[in-house]
């Protein structure tokens, strides 16, 4: 079973990050943290034995990236 292990964010605002995030009910453990373009939020410790991303694309060239994780 998969579990969202980060949310990241581009084209985004901060607040506006934050707003979508609490819009789809995630929570994030940690504050947010830039690495170039991309905000990402992290919603479990980075544990997992594979990962994936999926991308979902928003009006206005936005994108958010769930990054999927799998324990076993």
């Amino acid at each position: 079973m998969s579990e969202v292990q980060a949310v990241l964010f581009q084209g985004f605002t901060a607040p506006a990050a934050s707003k979508w995030l609490n819009e789809h009910g995630y929570k994030p453990i940690k504050k947010m943290h830039r690495e170039g373009t991309l905000m990402r939020y992290r919603m479990r410790e980075p544990n997992y034995k594979r990962y994936t991303t999926t991308t979902l694309i928003k009006p206005k060239g936005q994108k958010v990236f769930l990054v999927l994780g799998w324990r076993n």
